[in-house]
């Protein structure tokens, strides 16, 4: 038999398969769906959801793993549904949140935060393999710290309120106020990059690709940069930065766990706070030219949403003494 002949009929039996599986995909399982689902649930898009889950959830996130842990975050999880609304929907019965424990000894359960896809559709779970999931999975945990974080922030302010109006303020208080201001503004940058410049940005050049109708290992290697991008967008392939913003995160939460613990900021010891303040200086003052430096033209939309004068104070000294007391953010 003809070789060329030969390597043609396979060529032409190949692109007529891929044809048929890309039609399944795309007119009877509904591809485009699946990915808003995916995005709602993995990227965090649904946010009503996710801000239902974090009120009742946060505490269990925030704390140790223990043995009522996985059935604690499992009952949030579903409470989050009934809250929005959302109990007869598809979702509840697509998507499982449980707690896997890697190699890293991970005692906090939010470092630990798994999310599972169920009831795949038989032609998506070509698209939806179990490495792609775990890829997913990566993003998901990382963005669900973000947001614990940027919410533990929010509890923090209103616990700080609480306190001012019950107690005459001091100027040993300002320094708690400061920290925490300057902590909410670097996270709530961070988070605004992320969504809008990364994963919305990122999901409508996937959809687009979805729409022009090519073949399903084109889908496949489209559906594998758009992972891939977002993986190195929001750092997750930079070892080194991961880890800092990893610990920038760990930092703001301290200051949470530090305020919620006592009824009264007379009581919180300002050594602790002072420690606070030193390390969140140390990880600004490493990861800011760290990110000026990467030759990564999307960084520039971060460190536009940063303070950028700020922050470069803040590395020159002690964050508290670096922001005048004006300086606010809710």
């Amino acid at each position: 038999m003809d070789p060329v002949l030969f390597e043609q009929t396979l060529a032409h039996i190949h692109d007529g398969l891929s044809q048929k599986v890309w039609y399944l995909l795309t007119r009877q399982a509904d591809l485009e769906a699946i990915l808003h689902t995916a995005k709602d649930m993995f990227l965090l898009g649904k946010g009503d959801f996710f801000v239902a889950f974090l009120e009742e959830a946060t505490d269990t996130l925030l704390g140790a793993i223990t043995s009522t842990s996985p059935s604690e975050i499992e009952t949030s999880f579903d409470n989050a549904f009934a809250e929005v609304n959302l109990s007869r929907s598809s979702l509840p019965s697509s998507f499982l949140i449980r707690i896997i424990q890697d190699e890293s000894d991970t005692t906090a359960v939010v470092d630990a935060a798994a999310l599972s896809m169920i009831n795949i559709p038989k032609p998506l779970q070509v698209l939806f393999t179990k490495d792609v999931l775990q890829r997913y999975n990566k993003i998901f945990r990382f963005l669900l710290k973000l947001r614990v974080t940027q919410h533990a922030l929010d509890l923090c302010w209103k616990i700080q309120m609480k306190q001012r109006r019950a107690h005459k303020w001091k100027q040993q208080f300002a320094s708690m106020w400061i920290v925490r201001s300057h902590m909410a503004h670097i996270i709530g940058s961070l988070q605004s990059y992320i969504h809008s410049d990364v994963l919305e940005s990122s999901f409508q050049e996937l959809l687009s690709h979805v729409r022009s109708k090519l073949s399903l290992s084109s889908m496949l290697q489209h559906h594998s940069d758009f992972l891939e991008n977002i993986s190195r967008r929001t750092f997750q392939t930079t070892n080194k930065v991961n880890k800092e913003i990893d610990t920038l995160l760990c930092v703001c939460l301290d200051l949470y766990r530090l305020v919620s613990r006592y009824a009264s900021p007379t009581l919180i010891p300002m050594e602790a706070v002072a420690t606070i303040s030193e390390r969140l200086t140390k990880i600004v003052s490493f990861l800011l030219p760290v990110l000026t430096s990467v030759s990564d033209r999307h960084l520039a939309q971060l460190l536009l949403r940063v303070d950028f004068n700020q922050s470069q104070e803040t590395s020159r000294g002690d964050i508290t003494q670096s922001f005048p007391l004006s300086y606010r953010y809710p």
